[in-house]
């Protein structure tokens, strides 16, 4: 019997022994270490450049470091593009199954003054990956919860991320509730709200401040008030408040569910006192009731917006529950976007800045063409209206083109083999457009 006894307890002393050896590794699947970037947050941002400084920075604005005040201001610059998790979406953008994730907590946890964001957030550019949030009964998701009407973020990206909560009115990309200011800000990633969410938005869930110079290309899905770019844009706050323009969609925007599946638009879900401007939306965009290639549902201004023919189904328009109308949500076709018409209609029919508006749109027409309307400015992709050739110098193809005084098209020039076969090259370049 004491032998028995003795046997046990060196079975449990073992398994204890296993189970201290295995723990540090499980916790480390879930959590981060935590490193202090430099700077002080005020005079000089923080430097981010690392997953670790990234959550320490979400620490500091939330108020869950140790012995550390918090910080809902504090001004932060990324100087590195970070990745939180690999492989977080499949090529069709469904979460990957099998994987122990570590955990994202959004930056500014509510809409209280407490616990806003109000700083300025500058991602210089980069890049932040594989964001993971799956949790029920949290009220504001994304790479920020709620900013603040002092907060501003600019110039930041999410991709390879994955957003999901039931029982959660704001849920985006880039913010789940913006009452400041994002400005090229852009998201590739999953949003989803399950059940009985509302206000879900590629780059926004509920805007009530300005959202500007933005895009989305990630998938957004819900039962409720869902937009490519913004789910719900009201102006509430501030007479200069719910402002989206000159940002578009690419991403699918489904509405799922078996009842009430309503106010679905490419670019915004519903649109409740506020101003839409000089937006487009080319994805597919689908749901029960009130959905519009660019706002399922209207309560004020939508004008110069454009959506691709064939996103809607036949007998919806741009504008859930209404027809379309000429500045306000027309319907493109894709030769239409891809000859340059869009980003001149965009522009405001206008191909230099003026004091009272810059230009936004640009678009290559020629080799390596954009097939949609752009965002940057590079060499010779300012849009005008004026003709443009095909490589001969003669055909006239278009009514816009790169170069004010009008363009011709660059030759194609490929291998063509050569009708005397007795020459020593039998082989030449030949334009496979006009044959010179």
């Amino acid at each position: 019997m004491k032998t028995n006894f003795v046997k046990l307890r060196w079975l449990f002393t073992m398994l204890l022994f296993v189970t201290t050896m295995i723990m540090p590794t499980m916790m480390l699947a879930k959590s981060i270490d935590l490193k202090i970037p430099e700077g002080d947050g005020a005079g000089t941002p923080y430097k981010i450049g690392t997953a670790e400084e990234l959550y320490w920075f979400a620490g500091l604005v939330n108020g869950t470091l140790p012995g550390v005040k918090k910080d809902l201001s504090a001004n932060a610059i990324l100087t590195d593009d970070i990745i939180v998790n690999t492989g977080v979406l499949d090529p069709n953008k469904d979460l990957v199954s099998g994987n122990d994730f570590i955990e994202w907590i959004p930056i500014g946890k509510s809409s209280s003054d407490d616990d806003a964001y109000t700083g300025t957030f500058d991602g210089n550019g980069h890049t932040i990956s594989g964001l993971y949030f799956n949790k029920s009964n949290s009220w504001y998701v994304g790479l920020f919860g709620c900013i603040g009407a002092e907060g501003k973020i600019s110039n930041v990206g999410v991709s390879d991320s994955y957003f999901q909560s039931s029982n959660c009115p704001y849920i985006g990309g880039v913010c789940g509730s913006n009452s400041g200011e994002l400005q090229n800000c852009s998201n590739s990633s999953t949003v989803i709200g399950k059940e009985n969410e509302y206000r879900i938005g590629g780059v926004c869930g509920y805007n009530s401040g300005t959202v500007k110079d933005c895009k989305n290309t990630g998938s957004v899905r819900g039962k409720e008030t869902i937009g490519g770019v913004c789910g719900y844009n009201e102006r509430r706050y501030n007479e200069k408040g719910g402002i989206i323009e000159n940002s578009f969609n690419e991403g699918t925007v489904s509405g799922t569910g078996d009842y009430d599946v309503l106010n679905i638009g490419g670019v915004c879900g519903y649109n409740y006192g506020g101003t839409i401007k000089s937006c487009y939306n080319t994805a597919s965009v689908s749901g029960q009731y009130s959905v519009g290639g660019v706002s399922g549902s209207l309560g004020s201004d939508v004008t110069n917006c454009y959506y691709l023919s064939g996103t809607v189904a036949d007998g919806k328009s741009g504008i859930g529950g209404q027809k379309d109308e000429n500045g306000k949500a027309e319907k493109m076709s894709l030769e239409q976007f891809k000859s340059g018409e869009v980003a001149w209609l965009l522009n405001g029919s206008k191909s230099v800045s003026t004091e009272e508006s810059t230009l936004a749109w640009y678009q290559k027409l020629d080799e390596n063409a954009d097939a949609y309307p752009v965002l940057k400015s590079t060499d010779h992709n300012t849009v005008y209206k004026a003709p443009l050739f095909s490589c001969d110098g003669t055909t006239r193809i278009g009514e816009y083109a790169n170069k004010p005084e009008g363009d011709k098209l660059s030759h194609n020039y490929q291998m063509a083999e050569k009708a005397d076969e007795g020459t020593s090259n039998l082989y030449s370049e030949e334009c496979a457009i006009c044959h010179n």
